[in-house]
């Protein structure tokens, strides 16, 4: 996005949150960048309920859907494997993601991953990867980003019940 592209997104942004109260904003957020019953659209919902907790993910689905996660986590698999590591941490920078919708629901994430010998794979004849993470949901107020004014919103939502949860996939998948 060129300087100007962001300067006019971000002040259209801060003018949404100027006018408009805290639930309204995130109301107004969910409807403009989520899809309806997508994955952010529950987390949202979820953190907004105040349930905090652990919320399960499907993590096959995500590494099915978006392409950028999976082909990132292929890649360092295999130059880990290389390096003849057997297990280790990838870490999956936002910017990586291809779906939005994942990208908005989980955000930046680490995903371990260990290799199973194929007596501990059921589903697979041959070796497989177990692949898991472990993620808080929550926001960043103080960050500079294009939509801080929201994540501020989100972050006063609190006082009101909204609450961080934590988030927790597995999955397991062929050796790449």
């Amino acid at each position: 996005m060129t300087t100007v592209k962001y300067d006019a997104h971000k002040a259209l942004i801060e003018s949404v949150c100027a006018v408009t109260t805290d639930q309204q904003t995130l109301a107004i957020a969910k409807w403009w960048e989520m899809q309806p019953n997508g994955q952010a659209a529950k987390h949202l919902d979820y953190y907004l309920s105040g349930k905090a907790g652990t919320v399960t993910v499907d993590l096959e689905q995500l590494l099915r859907q978006d392409s950028g996660v999976r082909e990132w986590l292929q890649k360092d698999i295999r130059a880990k494997l290389a390096a003849k590591q057997l297990q280790g941490t990838t870490k999956i920078p936002q910017l990586v993601y291809r779906d939005r919708d994942w990208q908005y629901a989980i955000g930046g994430m680490n995903l371990n991953w260990e290799v199973r010998p194929p007596t501990a794979a059921p589903r697979y004849k041959a070796a497989s990867v177990r692949v898991y993470f472990t993620n808080n949901y929550r926001w960043h107020p103080n960050e500079d980003r294009i939509t801080q004014c929201i994540h501020q919103a989100a972050e006063r939502l609190k006082v009101k019940g909204a609450a961080d949860f934590t988030m927790k996939g597995e999955a397991e998948i062929p050796v790449p």
